[in-house]
């Protein structure tokens, strides 16, 4: 385990990442110092020595003052490219908050100043960001920010919001907004024990070699337009008080979605039920908007199996709980046609305060994306500028929660999401969940049916946990070459308490596509050439002799699904050995090709001129010199790939200048001139144009 030296204490939200060409990890997580009455984000790297790895000392992201600001949410990226490390998080001071980022420009030991990227505007209403790298070093960082509005409730839409660095972390262009949402807040998915729902986004850019490299994607899941729907009104639209003794549900109150429900929560442990009939996929929303001060209301909808008097306790589809004074929300999608049950009480069992619950049915014919009370969306840019239409990618039933989305790109440019999935639970009214994936070959465009990852399904009503929330924050995504990984939690084993599972899909090595096809030269340069699919970006290396390998850029492969490379810095006699750096499959290098610039074997056979040169259809002339004896003697003419386009047997006496394209159409490209004779050839490179 990492080491807490100069930290304080490790605290919570950890973060994992690793720079894929050097093989660091760097794990960053929230920290206290007690005695000085301090917050802080730490980070510390851990590097392999042979076999064995180990964890250096801790740093100090930002510290600060607990009476001046509360840090939270803080999520690391490292770029392979520079090495630099990026930390961004959420800075909490007073009853306002902001997202910054900063950078490290040396493995993390020190960090440079805070760039605060969220508007004024969202001030303090501004969560959950995190930081990914594109292929070229771009810096890309999105979050949630609250939104407010004149909709019945108040609120909504939400926002996603993205700003994108392409200095390497110096700056950050303008904000854009990937997409306007309608965020889910009040209540987890069934079984969450904390009283709040999540909308994080999540984030990935494709640093593969197919078409779509340089892409990013940002996922989030969100509920039907419920802000503006149409809520009873006090006074006017009917109401109802409870009536005691609704303690359980063999006693619940009914009542119709629409009506205002009123009551009282009295003397501790008092419970208030409330039952309505309820149809397969219609959403209803269940909203307190009034309560006493001192209650600390928690709002439950609990299944048909309420009625259960022991264990297994009953199904908790939703939960919402925002302390004493605080006004509950539940937006919440019928699994099944069926009675259900709502429930009103104290969170502690302490307090006691009157309420008011408004509660209606969604009206489907407000505008919004979502089908029921979450589903899981995609949004994608070539830029970070310029969004795509969000794209559904789950196909879960329209009655089944979709839960904690994440999103990642292989190596083959392929889009994954994947999160906590309902539908394998209709005995637990959708109370049990499975991990299943989604995959997207069309950049985004579109999402293939689900497969199921998990083998176990998880009653998170019946699972025994002392920890909030349950199901975590997140589940986690990788993909790298053509190899997914996949981390969620449930509750097999023993205890029955939640635990973190894994899988792997894919194959752990999927080879690069590309292969070294020639390398054509003469005394002067060398050609060197690759087959790899069209639009492929590669970083070409050149040893010479047993020396290093040294960067020569970038290249793309051209329409002919070839990368061509040209080398003019040749000296006869040396060996020199070429190869293509590519990301995104097993091997980081690919291609392996040498060719030797051999000296002349003697001054008779020579090339001596070629003319003009760019030369012109029907127009190429050469002069050379044979070596004198009666050894046959020829003139080819090759393009880069070692394509023969004309052969021209030549006399022993000469003549000794020929035009070498008077009978022959060639398309306009590189090409090589070679005269041979007696196992000596000469070669000399020419351009040829319209």
């Amino acid at each position: 385990a990492p080491r807490n030296t100069g930290i304080g204490n490790w605290a919570s939200d950890p973060v994992v990442v690793v720079n894929e060409k050097t093989g660091e990890f760097y794990l960053s997580g929230l920290a206290d110092q007690p005695s000085a009455a301090t917050n802080s984000i730490a980070l510390v790297r851990g590097t392999f020595s042979g076999s064995t790895f180990s964890w250096g000392t801790p740093r100090q992201v930002v510290v600060v003052p607990n009476s001046l600001a509360l840090l939270d949410k803080e999520w690391i990226a490292v770029d392979s490219l520079s090495g630099n490390v990026y930390c961004s998080y959420s800075y909490f001071a007073g009853n306002s908050d902001e997202i910054r980022v900063q950078r490290s420009t040396n493995d993390g030991q020190t960090w440079g100043n805070f760039i605060t990227l969220s508007s004024l505007g969202d001030a303090g209403n501004v969560q959950g960001s995190r930081p990914a790298i594109g292929p070229n070093g771009e810096v890309y960082v999105v979050w949630h920010a609250i939104g407010l509005s004149n909709s019945p409730i108040g609120v909504g839409p939400d926002f996603l919001r993205v700003r994108r660095s392409s200095d390497f972390g110096v700056s950050y262009a303008a904000e854009t907004t990937p997409a306007s949402i309608f965020s889910n807040f009040g209540s987890g998915a069934p079984g969450f024990n904390r009283g709040l729902g999540i909308t994080f986004p999540g984030i990935a850019v494709d640093r593969g070699t197919g078409p779509h490299r340089g892409r990013v994607y940002v996922s989030w899941s969100e509920a039907v337009n419920f802000p503006n729907d149409h809520f009873p009104q006090p006074g006017i639209d009917p109401a109802y008080s409870e009536v005691e003794s609704n303690d359980g549900a063999l006693t619940a109150n009914p009542f119709s979605p629409g009506t205002i429900l009123r009551g009282t929560v009295g003397l501790p442990a008092d419970l208030d039920y409330f039952r309505w009939s309820a149809t397969q996929g219609t959403t209803y929303v269940f909203w307190v908007d009034s309560l006493s001060m001192n209650l600390d209301a928690s709002l439950r909808v609990f299944c048909t199996n309420a009625e259960n008097p022991s264990p297994p306790y009953p199904t908790n589809l939703a939960f919402s709980q925002n302390g004493s004074g605080g006004q509950e929300l539940i937006v919440f999608t019928a699994p099944t046609t069926a009675a259900y049950y709502l429930r009103i009480a104290s969170y502690t069992q302490k307090n006691t305060g009157k309420y008011r619950i408004l509660t209606t049915v969604h009206d489907t014919s407000l505008p919004g994306r979502s089908r029921d009370q979450r589903d899981v969306f995609i949004a994608s840019s070539d830029n970070g500028g310029t969004w795509s239409t969000p794209v559904q990618a789950n196909d879960s039933p329209p009655y089944f929660d979709d839960w904690l989305p994440e999103v990642a790109v292989d190596g083959r440019g392929r889009v994954f999401v994947s999160c906590y999935d309902w539908r394998d639970s209709p005995a637990l009214c959708g109370g049990g969940s499975n991990d299943y994936l989604y995959e997207s070959t069309d950049g985004g465009a579109s999402f293939g049916p689900g497969t199921r990852i998990s083998d176990f399904t998880t009653d998170w009503s019946n699972t025994v946990s002392d920890i909030i929330p349950n199901q975590g924050d997140y589940i986690s995504l990788f993909a790298r070459d053509s190899v997914l990984f996949v981390a969620w939690a449930d509750c097999r084993g023993f205890h029955g308490d939640p635990n973190a599972f894994s899988a792997r899909l894919g194959t752990i090595c999927d080879p690069a596509p590309i292969t070294a096809i020639s390398a054509l030269g003469g005394e002067d340069s060398l050609v060197v050439t690759w087959s790899a699919q069209s639009g492929t970006a590669a970083e070409v290396y050149r040893r010479d002799g047993a020396g290093a390998f040294d960067s020569l850029g970038t290249r793309f492969a051209d329409a002919s699904n070839h990368v061509t490379y040209t080398d003019t810095t040749v000296v006869l006699g040396h060996t020199y050995t070429y190869r293509l750096g590519v990301e995104g499959f097993c091997q980081p290098f690919v291609g392996l090709i040498s060719a030797t610039i051999t000296p002349p074997r003697g001054p008779e056979l020579t090339i001596l001129a070629t003319w003009p040169n760019p030369a012109n259809h029907g127009d190429l002339n050469v002069s050379f010199v044979l070596d004198g004896t009666p050894r046959p003697a020829f003139l080819t003419l090759l393009d880069v790939s070692g394509r023969q386009w004309k052969r021209m047997d030549l006399p022993e006496q000469g003549p000794y200048v020929v035009s070498l394209l008077q009978d022959v159409q060639v398309p306009p490209g590189m090409y090589f001139v070679r005269l041979s004779q007696g196992g000596v050839t000469r070669s000399r490179r020419v351009s040829i144009f319209p």
